[in-house]
């Protein structure tokens, strides 16, 4: 299965690049007068016409069971929706950089929650592949001394989220749904849940530039295609643990965007911090599967 697996590999290192540069038009959108939670109801809800319309093209079946939709339901509300909502909400307590550390805990979860929930065999070398993203984070926030409970509890709790959705997503029939067809119903529940956070806190803006509308635009199309759909589809060909150690590469492309779009420094800490993590890529790209020869 060495095609399968390059695939899935492939799928997951797209998805990381594209969530990669996203932070920037996240920057962007708030300069032109948004706000976080602004942009995940926006997001959201923009993406919905696109991705019914690509289904409705292709004629797949939107009817979904009862089952399905509690399925849904739960992975939207503790997995892939609450995810976002949590993660973009410590932005507002701690920096962004330190709440990506702490969200990167969730490939060592993975590892860990499949070992203790599901009584998988231990596998040191992608416990270890983890523990080197974990010090690569580690590095990249080096020198922030900013500490707030509250955000860190909440960028923890993301961490915790998305191990929930990654593992759900695999185990759970609704793999054997169609991606896109699923992403419809996350998207739709995303949204009401960050309209109705939206309302209570009075955060809903309204008033943004052209420019901050249009990196909107691009991130509800670019996070459902070449985001979530990307990632869905690895984490089925190579599994939960592989796809969340190989989407660590992320960081390095919001280093390189940095350094390309923003003149920013990348410096040593950078460059052994992407060192890390390429190599924990490379070992996790050549770790043969059990359905490998």
């Amino acid at each position: 299965m060495k095609e399968s697996k390059a695939k899935g590999i492939g799928f997951v290192v797209a998805s990381a690049a594209f969530f990669g540069i996203m932070p920037s038009f996240v920057v962007a959108a708030n300069l032109g007068g948004a706000n976080s939670i602004s942009v995940i109801f926006y997001r959201f809800l923009f993406s919905l016409p696109f991705v019914y319309g690509y289904l409705k093209f292709r004629r797949i079946d939107l009817r979904i069971s009862k089952h399905e939709f509690r399925q849904i339901l739960l992975i939207t509300i503790f997995g892939f929706g609450g995810t976002t909502v949590l993660l973009f909400t410590s932005y507002t307590f701690i920096p962004s950089g330190m709440a990506t550390t702490i969200h990167y805990v969730y490939p060592v979860l993975i590892i860990l929650a499949n070992v203790i929930f599901l009584k998988a065999r231990m596998n040191k070398t992608k416990l270890a592949c983890a523990v080197l993203c974990l010090a690569a984070m580690a590095l990249f926030n080096q020198g922030s001394a900013s500490f707030n409970i509250v955000g860190i509890m909440l960028a923890l709790s993301s961490g915790v989220t998305y191990c929930f959705y990654s593992i759900y997503y695999e185990k759970s029939s609704l793999s054997e749904m169609n991606g896109l067809k699923f992403l419809l119903y996350a998207n739709a529940i995303t949204a009401l849940l960050a309209f109705a956070m939206a309302m209570g806190t009075h955060s809903l803006s309204t008033s943004l530039t052209p420019a901050a509308w249009g990196c909107i635009l691009f991130l509800a199309i670019g996070a459902t295609f070449a985001g979530s759909f990307f990632y869905q589809r690895g984490v089925l060909e190579i599994g939960a643990q592989n796809a969340a150690i190989l989407s660590t590469l992320e960081p390095i492309v919001s280093i390189i965007v940095g350094a390309v779009v923003y003149h920013e420094r990348i410096g040593a800490t950078g460059i052994i911090g992407s060192a890390l993590i390429m190599t924990a890529a490379v070992v996790v790209a050549k770790i043969k599967t059990e359905d490998e020869t």
